[in-house]
């Protein structure tokens, strides 16, 4: 009973991301083309919302080749088994979801100035500051994540290799 839970657990992950990464890459590729629009590309929001797509297409990039490509269905074990794939693939994705999430709360906090603050909103919620704030938090994110480049890597498991935590 609980075999059968899990199989069917990891049958449905495999099978719902078959639709839901391609939707994904479709819908964010096509917002990050709207907020990059000649008319949208003069606001903040565009900037902090293209990046978001940008950020979030990389995570469904990475969940592609760490879960669904690795899956003994797909029989594609390079990331088991390269060095290089699967600390470059962890690196990006730990980034790109942190990036995500502070992404949201920098967009959530523009738009709780603009309407609480208006007057202080022109000097905060211009295009400039929206580049220089998703630069600064991109590459404060690839700081924070650098932990993976020296915890993650190919290690011996029980059935072969696999990408993980490296023992020591």
């Amino acid at each position: 009973s609980e075999t059968a839970l899990y199989d069917f657990g990891r049958d449905f992950m495999f099978y719902s991301l078959i639709v839901i990464i391609p939707f994904g890459l479709l819908t964010n590729t096509l917002s990050l083309l709207v907020f990059m629009s000649r008319g949208l590309r003069t606001r903040a929001a565009s900037w902090y919302l293209s990046a978001l797509a940008v950020s979030d297409n990389l995570s469904l990039v990475t969940l592609t080749i760490d879960y669904w490509i690795k899956d003994p269905r797909i029989g594609l074990d390079i990331i088991k088994t390269s060095h290089i794939l699967c600390v470059s693939v962890t690196y990006i994705s730990y980034a790109s979801r942190l990036l995500s999430a502070w992404l949201v709360m920098t967009f959530t906090i523009e738009r709780f100035v603009g309407a609480v603050y208006p007057l202080r909103r022109a000097v905060l919620s211009t295009t400039s500051h929206a580049r220089k704030v998703v630069i600064l938090e991109t590459v404060t994110c690839l700081v924070l994540t650098s932990f993976t480049l020296f915890t993650i890597g190919v290690v011996e498991a029980p059935y072969g290799t696999d990408c993980d935590v490296r023992p020591e």
